[in-house]
């Protein structure tokens, strides 16, 4: 049996984890068997990756109460970019790579 490496929420960047950023996705592509994302639909029912952190994004409200455009104009930690589920996903150059999406409640 052959084991498979997985970064749990995109994975680790610059020693943050859990930040499910684009940049952590990316990075995580180069290495791993697996990326695990964590998702939620906005307001307007575009599906995002997050973490459960809403104030680690500067955001008042819950990931579900909010717009896409005020997601994707926050940033994780003040420095990292979050993607929407489907663009970091189509950004991978990666063909062994597989993509597991858990959906979180809101």
């Amino acid at each position: 049996m052959t084991s498979k490496l997985i970064a749990h929420a995109g994975g680790k960047i610059d020693e943050v984890c859990y930040t499910n950023s684009r940049e952590a996705i990316l990075s995580s592509s180069q290495i791993v068997d697996l990326i695990e994302l964590d998702l939620v639909p906005t307001q307007d029912g575009i599906v995002i990756a997050h973490s459960n952190f809403e104030s680690k994004y500067g955001l008042k409200e819950k990931f579900h109460k909010i717009t896409t455009a005020q997601f994707l104009s926050s940033r994780f930690d003040d420095k990292f970019i979050p993607p929407l589920f489907c663009g970091p996903v189509r950004a991978l150059n990666n063909a062994q790579l597989q993509v597991c999406a858990r959906h979180k409640a809101p």
